[in-house]
């Protein structure tokens, strides 16, 4: 759900700057709403005309000709129905197989990471990274791709929006939140055949469902306008719906046992259909003065110049005054990073700049089968569909027939039989008994002949060739083949079956490799607009915050006092943050997503260390994925140096030892003890009488033999 500035009143947001009614062409949005109702029913009508629009484009595509097929295979529902006596029989290996093609896809481990070619912003980039890998793991980021995996194997098109959620793990704490989206939730309007690239085209609208109470406490301003509507952006549940009354709202029976609804459908009575759309909008401030856009004080608040405007350029002159031009087209469009609007089919609930500093559509788009005249792919499951047919078919017919022969069609003596005995006849229960006078003839007779129920020998090799046929369809076998290739050590084995992986599994594989850049630039930018130095410490401790972070903008790992391109020292927080993240870019070894390279990579290193090269621990160690390496380093060196200091007083209490059993540690020792006893003994008691000095030091035996002392008189 996209966050709100505290349930921002759509009166509040006004629409300063707009030019009036209307919409500045037939191809283009209305005017930014300005409050009243007028505006906003003509931004509805655009809406209505937009999904209509939308839903059209979709039709027309090949691949989503068939999501309603693929969706009655997976359920097992595509088969003619039978009658009773028919087999039932079947073996859905296209769900089979697609379950296992989205678990290979789902757990991508690439070697990749964020990288800065600036050495001043090596600290951000290391937070970045770390704040990466500990979003990924925390938040179950693989599950939200398999999902939307799913809905790319099914519906041929799936998607991952990627949104702050202030409340994510609980009120106040939040994250960044991603959801898996079919290929009805996103509608493109006026986008290029030559590319569908979701980013360039006019406008976009992403349609999903909420429980109302959800809504109407993002808009409280707003709820009594939220209302559920009964709608569902899945075919299935339209189709569904079409078969029954639509949700309708009523005054009279508030509180009654219909609780406001008659001729409820009970998937959708608590839901409301919410729609956002992310535009291109070409409004332009062609004014006499600077227009304020965004909501007050938050990250995506901004200012706009007018025409001609003079604006410094972030240089200065000798005497530090900026050096300025005049704005042309482009510096005062009203939403250079898009316009994005937040409706129901009743309510305009937000009107204004996007509020995602990467001013992208936060889409990604997820195709497994993908044509260059197609903007939806073919649902995976669409090629082997005819092949589950025919095993079904003849899976279904051997039942039939192994049935068959043992309860054959009979025929009897109407003469000899009657009808009731006939009935009760069964040749597939043994052990019956029937009572005849005179036997003369056949009173029972197979009407068919038995050969008729014979089938081929191969019967069974047919079912099998079906189904691997279908599974090399689907591009499965190159998938497994991949996955071994990152699991076996050999560097000739590698190498073989890498090839045998073939061009299906490396095709998927760079797909993947795309959409996961995308998703992580995504990422990025909601890292530094949201992730503030409290949340960094929370989650990562001291290596969380950077000098930045006390000197400069204690809420933004952005920093506030640098000179940046063109703006220098000066901009808006969100100015300087949009340049501030052209540092860092996320870049992913090519065919590493799934460790087709890992291993040999791995081995290639290795050799590299034997031979002397300078490759740092911390390195080998990520690369050979074990976690915390950096800390694992710390640690070990820790222990040497406890190691060290205790291996020290070891040699220093064997030392003493050694000096104190052999003769001349024991010399050593007298000498020291007679330095005590003599002039100026630190020891005023003194032990023994003062030697004499009359005879020389000599060694003595003391204590019956078993020691030898030095003596002197």
């Amino acid at each position: 759900m996209p966050i709100t500035q505290g349930g921002q009143s759509p009166a509040v947001i006004t629409g300063a700057g707009a030019s009036g009614a209307g919409r500045p062409s037939r191809f283009e949005a209305p005017y930014q709403w300005d409050g009243q109702r007028p505006q906003a029913q003509r931004i509805q009508s655009w809406i209505t005309e937009c999904i209509q629009e939308g839903e059209w484009f979709l039709r027309g595509q090949q691949g989503y000709q068939f999501v309603d097929t693929s969706y009655r295979i997976l359920s097992d529902k595509g088969f003619t129905e039978l009658p009773d006596t028919l087999s039932k029989a079947s073996k859905n290996f296209v769900k089979r197989d697609l379950r296992e093609t989205v678990g290979l896809l789902a757990n991508p481990r690439p070697l990749a990471s964020y990288l800065t070619e600036n050495d001043a912003y090596l600290n951000h980039n290391d937070i970045l990274n770390k704040g990466y890998l500990h979003w990924k793991n925390a938040c179950f980021s693989d599950r939200k791709l398999r999902k939307a995996l799913q809905y790319a194997g099914e519906e041929g098109t799936g998607y991952l929006i990627q949104e702050w959620d202030p409340s994510y793990w609980e009120p106040g704490n939040g994250d960044v939140r991603e959801q898996a989206l079919g290929v009805d939730a996103v509608l493109p309007i006026q986008i290029s055949p030559e590319d569908w690239d979701l980013q360039t085209c006019y406008a976009v609208v992403i349609r999903r469902q909420f429980p109302v109470f959800q809504v109407r406490r993002r808009f409280p301003v707003a709820s009594d306008l939220i209302v559920p509507d009964g709608d569902s952006p899945s075919r299935f549940r339209r189709f569904v719906n079409s078969m029954m009354d639509k949700v309708v709202a009523t005054v009279q029976n508030t509180y009654g046992a219909q609780r406001g609804y008659r001729g409820e459908d009970p998937a959708g009575k608590h839901l409301v259909t919410v729609y956002d759309i992310y535009i291109l909008d070409g409004q332009r401030n062609m004014g006499d003065k600077p227009i304020k856009m965004g909501v007050p004080n938050s990250p995506w608040e901004y200012t706009v110049p007018y025409y001609k405007q003079e604006i410094p350029i972030g240089m200065n002159d000798s005497s530090g005054m900026p050096f300025t031009r005049p704005a042309d087209l482009h510096d005062c469009s009203m939403f250079p990073y898009r316009r994005h609007i937040i409706a129901t089919k009743n309510a305009i609930l937000y009107d204004g700049p996007s509020r995602w500093w990467h001013g992208k559509v936060p889409i990604v788009k997820f195709v497994l089968d993908d044509w260059p005249q197609e903007y939806c792919g073919i649902p995976v499951t669409k090629e082997p569909a005819k092949l589950q047919a025919m095993l079904t078919s003849l899976l279904r017919a051997y039942d039939d027939s192994a049935n068959a022969r043992l309860r054959p069609t009979l025929g009897y003596d109407m003469s000899r039989v009657s009808k009731a005995k006939a009935e009760s006849i069964d040749p597939r229960v043994g052990g019956g008994v029937i009572g005849f006078q005179n036997m003369m003839g056949e009173p029972f007779k197979m009407m068919v002949d038995p050969r008729y129920y014979d089938q081929p020998n191969n019967i069974m090799e047919i079912m099998k060739w079906a189904e691997e046929s279908g599974a090399r369809l689907m591009g499965l076998h190159d998938l497994i083949a991949m996955s071994k290739a990152a699991q076996i050590p050999g560097a000739d084995t590698i190498e073989k079956l890498s090839e045998m992986a073939g061009p299906v599994a490396t095709d998927m594989s760079r797909n993947m490799e795309e959409a996961q850049k995308f998703r992580a630039e995504l990422f990025k930018s909601n890292f530094f607009e949201f992730y503030t130095a409290k949340k960094r410490f929370q989650i990562m401790g001291r290596d969380g915050i950077t000098r930045e972070d006390f000197d400069y903008d204690p809420a933004s790992l952005v920093p506030s006092d640098i000179d940046l391109p063109i703006i220098g020292r000066t901009g808006t927080r969100s100015e300087r943050a949009r340049l501030f993240m052209r540092n860092f870019h996320y870049y992913i070894v090519p065919n590493s997503i799934y460790q087709m390279t890992q291993t040999s990579r791995r081995l290639l290193l290795l050799q590299l260390a034997r031979f002397g090269m300078p490759i740092p621990p911390e390195y080998l160690m990520e690369n050979f994925d074990l976690p915390n390496p950096k800390k694992m380093i710390e640690d070990f060196w820790k222990y040497k140096a406890e190691e060290a200091i205790h291996m020290t007083e070891i040699q220093i209490l064997a030392q003493n030892f050694m000096m104190a059993n052999s003769p001349m540690g024991q010399v050593m020792g007298a000498m020291q003890q007679g330095m005590k006893g003599g002039k100026g003994d630190s020891n005023p008691q003194g032990e023994g009488r003062p030697p004499t000095g009359q005879q020389a030091p000599h060694m003595e035996p003391k204590d019956g033999g078993t020691r030898m002392a030095i003596s002197e008189s």
